[in-house]
């Protein structure tokens, strides 16, 4: 397998269909399995979830473990090379894997991620294009998005995978961003725009 996409969600029923469709809907000749992580919901995302099935389709269902322990869950369950992590208000341009998985496999780095649209509803509201990949850059940004970015599977099972200390941080992937750098791997800046980010 070569990639494994990773969908937390926790009551946003609104958005998860698109998000789920999303990635069900990639044009790429990779192979990828698709893992959602429920984690406790209550507005009957749950009973939406249950109506994907397929092969490549695995769900979890905990309760109230955090972000982070929801998506330790999907890597440890997963059987991809390769890992990307959707949040499930977030949704991928059909060719986000192909680009992606591309330009990693081109590359000797931990991650690739891309540009993306900052969306509100389903208006797109501003694009953002990210900066080239620059260590100091990362290290004073003060956050990194989970959504739209691969890593390999092995380093972030080398370095821990998520912090787990603090429930629902808000910034797990930043810091893991950090854990890499700091362990001396390195990403790149794919300068596409592959993903829509919900403001």
């Amino acid at each position: 397998m070569d990639l494994s996409i990773i969908i937390i969600n926790k009551n946003y029923k609104k958005y998860l269909k698109h998000c789920i469709l999303s990635c069900c809907k990639q044009n790429t000749k990779y192979s990828y399995e698709i893992i959602i992580v429920d984690d406790g919901s209550s507005d009957g995302s749950v009973g939406l979830i249950n109506m994907f099935k397929g092969s490549n389709i695995k769900r979890f269902l905990i309760k109230n473990q955090g972000i982070e322990k929801a998506s330790n869950l999907g890597i440890k369950k997963s059987k991809g090379k390769y890992i990307m992590r959707v949040d499930s208000d977030d949704y991928l341009k059909s060719n986000c894997v192909e680009k992606l998985m591309n330009f990693i496999l081109k590359k000797d780095c931990a991650f690739v991620y891309a540009n993306y649209y900052l969306i509100k509803e389903n208006k797109i509201i501003k694009n953002i294009t990210l900066p080239k990949f620059d260590k100091e850059e990362i290290f004073q940004r003060g956050d990194f998005l989970a959504s739209g970015t691969i890593y390999l599977k092995k380093i972030m099972k080398k370095l821990g995978y998520f912090n787990v200390t603090k429930k629902n941080s808000g910034l797990e992937n930043y810091e893991l961003i950090l854990k890499l750098l700091l362990s001396g791997f390195k990403g790149y800046h794919k300068n596409e725009f592959l993903f829509y980010y919900r403001k």
